[in-house]
């Protein structure tokens, strides 16, 4: 199978001279190439690794060097765990991480962290005190408070 499929693979993607990747030119969901390959659908970059590496090992992802979701250079693949891709975004700083009230889902800002964490310390309320005051939990309350969330403030 793999290698009747790779005569089909090589005709979906195009070499970048300028960065060396394999740009997938066929069917891409949600950033990935798509590619139909004995029977069921594979992300490019799998399918790429199954016919030039080899079979992929149970529980292992293939990552992307090159950070180029549309690359199916098996030169650019390695493989790996989920924790692995998780630091692999960390350390080359790919995780969009929203703080604070840049995050659309906030309910607090800055300046209303600020006053919550100095009118606890005052003593002067409570956590569901304040909890009612901010439109907040009681637990994001005490969470502020103990600097558990919105440390960067």
């Amino acid at each position: 199978m793999v290698e009747k499929d790779s005569k089909r693979f090589d005709t979906y993607f195009t070499k970048n001279a300028d960065t060396d990747c394999w740009e997938w030119d066929g069917v891409i969901r949600t950033g990935y190439g798509r590619y139909y390959m004995g029977g069921k659908w594979w992300t490019a970059h799998r399918a790429s690794w199954e016919i030039y590496k080899g079979s992929i090992p149970k529980g292992l992802l293939v990552l992307h060097k090159c950070d180029n979701k549309c690359c199916v250079n098996p030169d650019h693949l390695f493989l790996g765990t989920q924790r692995d891709n998780v630091r692999d975004m960390h350390q080359k700083q790919r995780a969009n991480i929203l703080k604070g009230s840049k995050n659309p889902n906030s309910k607090l800002t800055e300046e209303k962290v600020i006053k919550i964490r100095h009118l606890y310390s005052e003593r002067k309320t409570s956590y569901a005190k304040l909890a009612r005051e901010f439109k907040v939990s009681p637990k994001l309350v005490e969470l502020v408070v103990k600097n558990k969330v919105w440390r960067h403030v």
